[in-house]
């Protein structure tokens, strides 16, 4: 679970965009990631290499020493589905200075949210808190996890409205017949929206 964001080490903590500058002879070779998506983290690679001359030029992408990704030229499109560090590598040749490579690292990080109810053992019928928190990882970098949103759902259909509610600390009274609970919360934040359940036993 989790959404995931990113962060380019050694260049900027956050941001969308970042570049690299290189220089071997005769080609200037620059690199610029940027793009953000909940769940899944697209980035658009922009190759921007200034050429000083040469013939025969190609680009060739990688991520981790994987293999070559498929591009429809100097620019290339990539999705990454898991949290960690991550390298990503141009490398540019012509046929004057044969080739010239450079490499970035990305951090994607992943929001995950949690819950916590006071009291920890209570009545149907008695009122029930219930507090959100959210984290960004991996840490470090630290990155604030910034949460603009948090929706519950408290899983007691019978108490009607009130079996949902907004705000990072809210409370319910439920109504039962039942006495066992799935609280539902989604927090959404800098890396996109994450849902996280909890389940509550009452006497």
């Amino acid at each position: 679970r989790g959404a995931y964001c990113y962060n380019f080490l050694d260049n900027v903590k956050h941001g969308n965009n970042v570049t690299i500058e290189t220089l071997h002879r005769v080609l200037v070779h620059t690199m610029k990631a940027e793009g953000k998506l909940p769940k899944k983290l697209y980035l658009q690679l922009d190759n921007t290499s200034i050429l000083l001359g040469g013939t025969n030029v190609t680009y060739e992408w990688t991520i981790d020493n994987g293999g070559s990704i498929p591009s429809s030229g100097a620019d290339t499109n990539i999705v990454f589905t898991t949290p960690g560090t991550h390298t990503v590598t141009l490398r540019v040749c012509n046929t004057e200075c044969g080739c010239k490579t450079v490499s970035q690292d990305i951090i994607v990080q992943e929001l995950l949210a949690n819950i916590s109810f006071s009291p920890n053992q209570s009545c149907v019928g008695s009122t029930v808190s219930f507090t959100g928190s959210a984290e960004v990882l991996p840490d470090p970098p630290y990155s604030d996890p910034n949460v603009t949103s948090w929706t519950w759902n408290f899983g007691d259909p019978n108490s009607g409205a009130n079996n949902t509610a907004s705000g990072q600390s809210v409370s319910h009274s439920f109504t039962g017949p039942q006495t066992f609970y799935q609280i539902t919360l989604i927090a959404a934040g800098v890396c996109g929206t994450d849902t996280t359940t909890k389940f509550i036993d009452l006497n």
